[in-house]
């Protein structure tokens, strides 16, 4: 911290906010039941799902692990995103958002510098899950160029879930709250959607539901990116690929665009 400095300007902020990136991973580095929370959870939900459930759960036309392992990297992603909160709410109960806001700093650099960290973090999380479903037998079978799209599209929807929760984690009064809040919000929009299974198993009423969750929608995106033309025609998701990845990132993007700059209104009314 002793490096910043009272700049002003586009420079100086970015500057700033690289510091406090440092500084938030830094301090993930010594937290290691988040570390442990961040490696276990995608750990066990794959094989919970692969080994137990997909026994179970039938796919026509695709084995199941390829189905679900599209859904369990946005899955993961999501549950990631109570680390934000948990973050914003520990500097802000200890002190440490007002000691920021007392600096001669950009009032932006503390939120892009946790931006900055928890990007860095979630590329981090997306290679872990990536890794453990080709333990598994999962594969991306559209070719590199699809599955870089994918793990892009992947990673813009939880810079957009992450920075949702942010906003709960400065409004919440412990990380307690924080995690109970947030996941709340999350399981239903997580399991009333394609992620774990065909929309198809799911009741008629409910159907309807799950289909424009974006959950579903950025689910589906990964996975039409992650199939050949054949297993996506054979799991309902068609030949044409660009209709899904686009209304995916018009999600992603759209969270981003609302959350943002309602977490940075937050952050400036902080008491």
């Amino acid at each position: 911290m002793t490096a910043i400095t009272q700049q002003h300007g586009t420079g100086a902020a970015l500057s700033q906010s690289w510091l406090l990136a440092k500084r938030n991973l830094v301090t993930l580095t010594r937290r290691p039941d988040v570390i442990t929370f961040i490696v276990i959870q995608p750990i066990m939900f794959t094989l919970l799902f692969v080994y137990v459930f997909g026994g179970a759960i039938q796919v026509p036309g695709v084995t199941y692990v390829n189905f679900l392992m599209p859904g369990v990297i946005v899955q993961t992603l999501a549950f990631d995103a109570p680390v934000t909160a948990i973050g914003l709410n520990d500097d802000l109960s200890k002190g440490v958002l007002d000691r920021f806001r007392s600096l001669p700093i950009s009032r932006s650099a503390v939120l892009v510098g946790r931006l900055i960290a928890d990007s860095i973090r979630g590329l981090g999380v997306l290679a872990l899950i990536i890794g453990v479903g080709y333990l598994v037998g999962f594969r991306f079978d559209d070719g590199v160029v699809s599955a870089l799209g994918a793990v892009v599209l992947a990673w813009l929807f939880a810079i957009g879930i992450a920075w949702g929760s942010a906003i709960v984690g400065m409004s919440v009064p412990n990380p307690e709250a924080v995690q109970a809040a947030v996941f709340t919000a999350l399981f239903p929009i997580v399991f009333v959607s394609s992620i774990f299974v065909p929309l198809q198993t799911m009741p008629g009423w409910l159907q309807p539901v799950a289909q424009h969750n974006p959950m579903t929608r950025v689910a589906d995106a990964v996975r039409a990116l992650s199939l050949d033309d054949a297993d996506r025609i054979a799991v309902g998701l068609g030949a044409a690929v660009a209709g899904k990845v686009w209304i995916a990132l018009a999600w992603s993007l759209g969270l981003i665009a609302v959350f943002v700059p309602l977490a940075v209104r937050r952050y400036r009314h902080l008491t």
